[in-house]
């Protein structure tokens, strides 16, 4: 997430970059011609073959995050790639998630940047629109490839100012686990999760279980720390899926429906969880473990991702658990699955191999390669044609992922996202305190989220 130290930053890299910038456009930016679901273009060398001599590979660069057990997983899809394309070298490096915003940022300015990178994108529109990564059209045109190869959003929230910067590695739709033995033993029925936000907060009243000192012993609904993401998950299902004007200048966090998604939160956290102070110490208390309080049995219900399937199948096996949208607001449409932007790989402005470095992306994102490294896991993917080739059937939760996804709605993010969601931390901190209702909060919210966006467009 980009803090105050790194709009500081910005300033003195953006001319750095720029003069990287201006190097990139002397190079020639030729595309592999190849088709979505291809090796890579490991049957076709195209010009990238020409940035290697005949003697030496090309070595390329990559970081990623991909730790633990999933580490191995890419390395055996690195390992596919190289043999597919032996002109070239892939030096893989793991690199911790905290602090990357910063490390990318100045070894993009030094010249020192990796090949591709792994980038989320809440952060990946800031680099855009600083100019430290290379735009993708020309390549993506080449190679044949549609925006309807993703699911609706995957691909729009990689684009900034008209131009495609990364490409989707894992999808970002987003859910709500719930504990189907939890459920029964508190005389809810598993097949018929809450529709409505009203149905919700009666389940996570009788799910949430208080110890003889007033504490939450196990919650009926986890909030986590992340209240900023809590409000807009929420606010999606209550029927708006963008906080900013469709231009991305004007906020839109005093809506109707954010006041109404707000107050409902500040309620479920009143009445049904506790208090936000009870709350809190039940979040800290699971910070300090190993996996989410839900893996552990101590939640009811819980914000999930496929990429815990994974997780939990290693850790708790033996988990009764199930997949539903989220309650629909009484200003949405009825129950919805959120898209949230999930991680992409970028190539980073200033590479010496543009065009090894897009059969390397490509092979990652739309060849086989990711098809493989997700489906390892028991993870879904962002294009649709791997999902439905049948390859996922046997696995656990999949069918119920499927009728989950169909409800899917996207949620937009902006250049200023990251700062806007501490920005919306502070807000419903503020409310579920009590220092503020939730109409004031959204008023305080919007201000704030205006200042934002006021500020970036004034520097662009």
């Amino acid at each position: 997430m980009m803090n105050g130290r790194l709009r500081t930053m910005q300033t003195g890299i953006r001319l750095r970059v720029a003069a990287i910038v201006a190097v990139l456009t002397l190079l020639s930016s030729a595309c592999v011609p190849t088709t979505p679901g291809t090796q890579g273009g490991a049957s076709s060398t195209g010009s990238a073959a020409g940035e290697a001599s005949t003697t030496e590979k090309i070595v390329l660069q990559l970081w990623h995050h991909w730790s633990t057990s999933r580490h191995p997983l890419l390395q055996a899809v690195v390992k596919d790639f190289m043999e597919a394309n032996p002109d070239i070298e892939v030096v893989e490096t793991l690199q911790p998630q905290d602090g990357i915003v910063e490390k990318l940022l100045t070894a993009i300015a030094g010249g020192s940047a990796p090949d591709v990178a792994m980038l989320h994108r809440r952060n990946l529109l800031a680099f855009a629109a600083e100019g430290a990564l290379m735009p993708l059209d020309s390549y993506i045109e080449e190679a044949g490839i549609q925006e309807d190869y993703w699911y609706p959003g995957e691909l729009a929230s990689n684009r900034y100012d008209g131009n495609v910067y990364g490409l989707p590695l894992t999808e970002g739709l987003t859910f709500l686990n719930y504990n189907t033995a939890m459920w029964e033993a508190a005389g809810l029925d598993p097949d018929a999760f809450p529709a409505t936000w009203d149905e919700f907060f009666d389940a996570v009243s009788k799910l949430t279980v208080m110890d003889a000192n007033g504490q939450v012993q196990r919650a009926g609904y986890s909030l986590g720390d992340n209240l900023g993401r809590a409000f807009l998950l929420w606010l999606v299902a209550n029927g708006q899926s963008s906080i900013y004007s469709e231009d991305v200048r004007t906020a839109r966090v005093n809506t109707p429906a954010a006041v109404e998604t707000i107050a409902f939160l500040k309620r479920l956290t009143d009445d049904a969880l506790g208090g936000y102070q009870n709350m809190q110490t039940f979040t800290a208390a699971a910070s300090g473990l190993d996996q989410p309080p839900f893996v552990l049995e101590q939640s009811a219900v819980e914000v999930g991702q496929a990429w815990q399937f994974l997780i939990i199948q290693e850790t708790n096996p033996n988990l009764q658990y199930r997949l539903a949208p989220f309650p629909g607001g009484p200003s949405g449409d009825g129950p919805v699955a959120v898209n949230q932007a999930g991680w992409s790989y970028v190539i980073p402005v200033g590479t010496k191999h543009p065009d090894a470095a897009w059969r390397l992306l490509k092979y990652l994102t739309v060849d086989e390669g990711a098809k493989k490294f997700l489906l390892s896991q028991g993870r879904a993917s962002p294009v649709v044609q791997y999902n439905e080739s049948g390859d996922y059937d046997n696995l656990p939760h999949w069918s119920e992922f499927l009728q989950v996804s169909s409800r899917s709605r996207p949620v937009q993010v902006s250049p200023v996202h990251p700062q806007v969601e501490t920005v919306l931390q502070e807000m419903m901190e503020r409310v579920l305190i009590g220092q503020m209702t939730p109409e004031e909060g959204a008023e305080w919210g919007n201000a704030e989220v205006q200042r934002l966006l006021d500020e970036f467009w004034a520097a662009h």
